[in-house]
């Protein structure tokens, strides 16, 4: 249950970060990347119990990287 409430938080963002985001194309490609990231990184923080502390660090990073243009730096470095 604690699970879907953290996948309604993280849509609510991405949404919120979208509206930063001006180039259509790039915003699709960043987003595909960003949410596989998201489901494979949140596997294992769902299953160690991290979600709160992972939620924030996707806020913060996100929020950091889109308002400074560097979207594609930080979804290479999410693959990683």
């Amino acid at each position: 249950l604690t699970y879907f409430k953290d996948t309604r938080l993280f849509s609510t963002l991405v949404s919120i970060l979208s509206l930063f985001v001006t180039q259509k194309w790039e915003c699709v490609i960043y987003w595909y990347i960003f949410g596989f990231c998201r489901l494979l990184l949140g596997l294992v923080f769902v299953l160690t119990g991290l979600r709160l502390v992972f939620a924030c660090l996707c806020f913060v990073l996100g929020l950091v990287f889109v308002l400074t243009g560097l979207r594609l730096v930080f979804a290479c470095l999410c693959l990683f």
